[in-house]
């Protein structure tokens, strides 16, 4: 404060300013995440839709990313069409907004890679391809774009399909790149995916086996990651499903968590409070265990059951 206060008195005709409140010292107000849609529209005032540290984040990143989607959302609202919630497994904003809507955050939320449960789905190399599908579908990418992507995306294709189909006996000349670049030869026939999978082989090494291949620097190291990653990539998409089968589990919006049977007093009070929209995101609300899960899920299939 004393710091503060030094500074500022160095500016023309701020010679006898006092502080009334240092800088360090402001607060803001924050909605709590329970009045907030997964689409950042509030729950009370259909229509108003909010974004940034309104919300209770921290940063310039967290506080833009919001404003995309609140953005989107509401021209979509005023389009008459569904909103744009990116899933968990889709992006980081996906973990970002989820974890408001739906956690309890004693503190200015900031993004953390640590939050994230599928961190070698959301990497950087592959942003376009993961949320690219979603500008095209609602109007944010232009057809040159859009024609860039593709073309990007046939490349990736078409490499994928020459490493797992490109095949090589170790000869001599095989032999001898490996050795050049100091790796162990392989006893038997090898494609380039296989031999990609080796972590010490370097992306760039298949240059040396392809010399007459045209690729750009890029597009090889995305296809290597790939298959560098793929039985950890695997066992990942084997949970993305799991929670996306969750995830397709819609709650309606009329139901009355007092007719739920055997759920937990501390679960019935949490659901009524952020009035979660799929069993996904319920299962993410803190305090909430398997067996509350199951009564819901229970409770859901005996109510569409008898809708029908």
């Amino acid at each position: 404060e004393y710091v503060q206060e030094l500074f500022l008195r160095t500016i023309p005709g701020l010679e006898k300013l006092e502080i009334v409140r240092p800088g360090y010292a402001i607060e803001y107000d924050a909605l709590p995440g329970s009045q907030l849609k997964p689409s950042l529209e509030l729950k009370e005032i259909p229509g108003l839709f909010a974004a940034g540290q309104l919300n209770g984040s921290s940063g310039y990143e967290e506080a833009a990313a919001q404003g995309l989607m609140a953005g989107i959302n509401a021209a979509l609202k005023i389009k008459g069409k569904e909103p744009l919630i990116l899933k968990r497994s889709e992006a980081y904003i996906g973990v970002l907004i989820d974890d408001l809507v739906t956690k309890e955050n004693l503190e200015p939320y900031r993004v953390l890679t640590s939050r994230a449960e599928y961190r070698l789905t959301l990497r950087s190399d592959n942003a376009d391809e993961r949320l690219t599908p979603y500008g095209i579908q609602i109007g944010l990418i232009n057809a040159a774009e859009e024609s860039i992507f593709h073309q990007k995306m046939n490349r990736i294709q078409n490499l994928l399909s020459t490493f797992q189909n490109q095949y090589f006996n170790p000869d001599s000349e095989i032999r001898q790149l490996f050795d050049e670049t100091q790796l162990s030869v392989p006893k038997n026939r090898f494609s380039i995916a296989e031999i990609l999978k080796r972590p010490e082989v370097p992306a760039d090494f298949v240059i040396k086996l392809l010399p007459d291949l045209v690729m750009n620097e890029m597009d090889l190291n995305e296809v290597a990651v790939r298959f560098k990653y793929q039985g950890y990539l695997a066992k990942e998409n084997i949970q993305v499903q799991k929670m996306l089968d969750l995830e397709n589990k819609k709650i309606p919006a009329t139901i009355d968590y007092d007719q739920v049977g055997n759920l937990a007093r501390e679960a019935r009070e949490k659901f009524k409070q952020y009035q979660p929209v799929t069993l996904g995101q319920a299962s993410r609300i803190s305090g909430i265990n398997p067996a509350d899960l199951t009564a819901l899920l229970f409770y859901l299939e005996n109510y569409t059951r008898n809708l029908k």
